[in-house]
């Protein structure tokens, strides 16, 4: 194989593909990837999820379903401290010319 046969990812496929806000993509999927696994540990129905997250049942579907595009990232972010879980933003001057969106978030047991 030479360098021509392969591209080194960046570690963001939504980068990868060219999309249009990628790292906006990329914190929504792993937020989205949280919530799901949360729901799975917990043993939550669709309803106690929508009870607890405060979103219609419907939704939840939706969210178990991966349908990262119906959500916004302010959305999901309440979602998140809804299952107790605080949220911080933080902004800092970039090391480069653009800043980054990075999230950090705890282990789902």
């Amino acid at each position: 194989m030479n360098d021509e046969d392969y591209t080194v990812s960046s570690d963001n496929i939504f980068a990868d593909a060219g999309l249009p806000n990628p790292e906006e993509c990329l914190a929504r999927v792993q937020l989205l990837k949280y919530i799901i696994a949360e729901i799975k540990r917990r043993g939550l129905s669709q309803r106690q999820a929508a009870s607890l997250l405060e979103v219609p049942q419907p939704h939840i579907c939706l969210l178990l379903q991966a349908r990262v595009s119906n959500f916004s990232l302010e959305r999901l972010l309440q979602m998140v401290a809804r299952l107790g879980v605080d949220v911080a933003i933080s902004c800092q001057p970039a090391t480069g010319e653009q800043g980054h969106v990075t999230l950090s978030l705890p282990q789902s047991a």
